[in-house]
């Protein structure tokens, strides 16, 4: 793989978990397995200097977005069966911050190699 395609590969990966901010109730684990599959992905990729300790900084950015993202998507879902909407916009809140901590992560994971990458052309 070129560095280019590897570089645009990166960048993809980086747009699919942006595309999460618009949040829905199924997204949480649609991001786990993009999560998953960013990781297993990087875990191929044979190198070795910098490149190869970029990448492993990103795959542990990744497992600890992964972690929240697993957790928090078994407790942070709105209620709105509650009759208070206050109650429900506080629920939707605490779901958006979620998805901020997790999508950033999971961003800022793959700007590290993708920065790495680009500052060495």
């Amino acid at each position: 793989m070129t560095k280019a395609a590897f570089i645009s590969k990166l960048k993809s990966f980086r747009q699919s978990i942006t595309s999460y901010q618009n949040l829905n109730i199924e997204s949480p684990k649609r991001l786990q397995y993009l999560i998953v599959d960013i990781i297993t992905y990087l875990n191929k990729i044979k190198t070795d200097g910098a490149l190869k300790d970029k990448i492993e900084d990103a795959i542990k950015e990744l497992k600890i977005a992964h972690s929240n993202a697993e957790e928090l998507s078994h407790t942070l879902k709105p209620d709105f069966s509650k009759t208070s909407d206050i109650a429900v916009l506080l629920d939707i809140q605490t779901v958006s911050a979620w998805a901020i901590q997790v999508i950033g992560t999971g961003e800022y994971a793959l700007d590290i190699i993708i920065d790495h990458m680009v500052g060495n052309e």
